[in-house]
């Protein structure tokens, strides 16, 4: 097992504390506490509160589109293919909790806009690129591509966050029918 590096330990207690505190309900100070590391040693990794996180951010949707890429195979059906990246990052994110909670908050927040938000687009477009590319018979409805990702993304979030919050259990079953609602949503 490969030794925890600084860089990474302050990366952890900003997804920790960020969780209990909210994102703006913390400092460079509670970091380094936290971290136990220095100030100064936080500045030599990131400059501002501002780059370290949005750093955290990158890592984390770093880990999310590698799931999304891992579970993606050029063999099966679009469909098959968007049901079972529904199903394992749904379970990603109820066993990952605090990596899905920093993910919501950073994009709810003022930091998401610019370069956050014109990766995750790019990302959508090259997903729509690839599908068109792909011999199906599916006809989707003429929206933005990032207006159905969000219609399908979205509902996602909602429904791990009442799992979360223990309103629903989820079982397998539940996950594949929600997973074909999320497809059938935006099909003509």
């Amino acid at each position: 097992m490969s030794k925890s590096t600084k860089r990474d330990d302050i990366l952890m207690s900003t997804l920790k504390l960020s969780v209990e505190k909210g994102i703006q309900g913390i400092s460079m100070n509670d970091i380094a506490l936290e971290a136990n590391v220095g100030m100064g040693t936080i500045y030599n990794y990131f400059e501002t509160k501002e780059v370290l996180l949005t750093s955290l951010f990158d890592m984390l949707k770093d880990k999310f589109i590698n799931i999304i890429i891992s579970n993606y195979s050029f063999q099966i059906d679009p469909c098959m293919n968007f049901k079972n990246i529904v199903v394992v990052l749904v379970k990603y994110y109820i066993a990952n909790a605090d990596e899905f909670s920093y993910l919501e908050r950073y994009s709810d927040s003022r930091l998401r806009f610019g370069k956050g938000l014109d990766e995750s687009t790019k990302f959508v477009e090259h997903g729509n690129i690839i599908l068109k590319g792909i011999k199906h018979n599916y006809k989707f409805k003429p929206l933005p591509p990032m207006v159905l990702f969000a219609m399908t993304y979205g509902p996602l979030v909602a429904i791990v966050n009442l799992v979360l919050m223990k309103q629903i259990e989820m079982t397998d079953e539940l996950l594949f029918d929600i997973a074909d609602s999320c497809w059938d949503s935006i099909l003509i």
